[in-house]
């Protein structure tokens, strides 16, 4: 942690709000605020901290000023500007035991170059990418996890 260069909290809104459904309300520090504060403070004073969301109100803008030095707010107010021109997203909503059946659908059917697939465990990318790789797709399972040398 000493070599801690940059400090990133992407929907910091949701992860410094003590009212949101990832911390709990028993002590001020309590869930994942306190976590994140402790991580914070256990890192380098110089580091850069980048914080990022689409949503932000005055309440947990306040709290995220706490944890920077002279901040700069990157406001983008036309929507348009977000969209990574060339990206298709897909949504497909299914049963749990059709996901993987669809997905590979999905892959054979797609002209595309890269991939990125995000899953809700560990335990599921972890099984996901044996079966990419098994389908001779080469994949990588990225989450939290992984130790040091294995990324």
């Amino acid at each position: 942690m000493e070599n801690l260069k940059m400090f990133v909290l992407d929907e910091c809104d949701k992860l410094l709000d003590n009212a949101s459904k990832y911390s709990t309300l028993t002590h001020p520090l309590s869930g994942m605020r306190g976590d994140i504060q402790k991580i914070f403070t256990a890192t380098p004073h110089n580091k850069q901290v980048m914080m990022f969301t689409a949503t932000l109100s005055t309440d947990i803008k306040d709290v995220c000023r706490k944890f920077m030095r002279n901040p700069t707010e990157v406001l983008i107010e036309n929507e348009s500007r977000l969209t990574l021109h060339g990206l298709k997203q897909y949504y497909v909503e299914l049963k749990a035991d059709e996901k993987i059946k669809k997905l590979m659908d999905l892959i054979d059917s797609l002209d595309f170059n890269q991939i990125i697939i995000f899953v809700k465990s560990v335990a599921y990318a972890i099984k996901l990418a044996e079966i990419l790789n098994k389908s001779n797709l080469p994949s990588k399972a990225i989450h939290s996890g992984l130790k040091q040398e294995e990324r």
